[in-house]
């Protein structure tokens, strides 16, 4: 029975215990990385052996200390400042940016669609949605690479992940001097605003 029944005993098929699973796996992970930091201090030359040294020896089991975390940690402080220290140094260089593009993910894309069974929505495959949304971001930058708005000189991309569960891109770009939108006809032709066909696009 289990053989000829695969397909309803998949996990990703129930919700609850899926979300469980995605919830828990992130945590463990993390904290794991956490301990092996905690228990590498000293070898990052992040302790402070002039203030374990001032401390009587009975003291040291109860003292509680800080866990410095590098740069090398996602999302920890410290990487989010080299990140924002290597924007700054980006703007030094080749000047303010001249788009702000922001690129988000509509659920009803046909690709997302198409992989998801009939009885769930995207929120729930939030795996699905994922790899789907990489391989179009992927294309957008492509495509700005190759100079669909001109040349561009640098570019700085952050991916944000809403409560739904949903992504979307925040990118600057910072253009070639000969083409910079100086004038209103060349804005006009980057930015546009349409009202979509009531038959195809008003559901969406």
């Amino acid at each position: 029975w289990c053989h000829n029944n695969q397909d309803t005993l998949r996990a990703d098929l129930y919700a609850g215990v899926e979300d469980a699973y995605r919830s828990e796996a992130p945590d463990v992970v993390e904290e794991a990385g956490f301990r092996v930091l905690e228990y590498n201090q000293s070898t990052r030359r992040l302790d402070d052996p002039v203030e374990w040294g001032r401390l009587p020896w009975h003291f040291l089991d109860h003292v509680g200390k800080r866990v410095i975390l590098p740069s090398s940690f996602t999302d920890g402080p410290r990487q989010m400042y080299k990140s924002y220290q290597d924007s700054m140094a980006i703007v030094r260089e080749f000047g303010k940016p001249d788009i702000f593009l922001t690129m988000t993910c509509n659920p009803e894309w046909k690709e997302i669609r198409d992989q998801i069974a009939e009885h769930q929505n995207p929120p729930d495959r939030p795996d699905i949605v994922a790899r789907v949304w990489n391989q179009k971001l992927r294309a957008l930058l492509h495509d700005l690479d190759e100079g669909v708005l001109g040349r561009i000189l640098a570019r700085i991309y952050v991916v944000e992940f809403q409560k739904r569960g949903l992504p979307h891109a925040h990118i600057l770009i910072i253009l070639a001097e000969e083409d910079k939108p100086r004038t209103r006809d060349l804005i006009n032709k980057m930015v546009s605003c349409e009202i979509p066909d009531g038959n195809e696009l008003h559901d969406a």
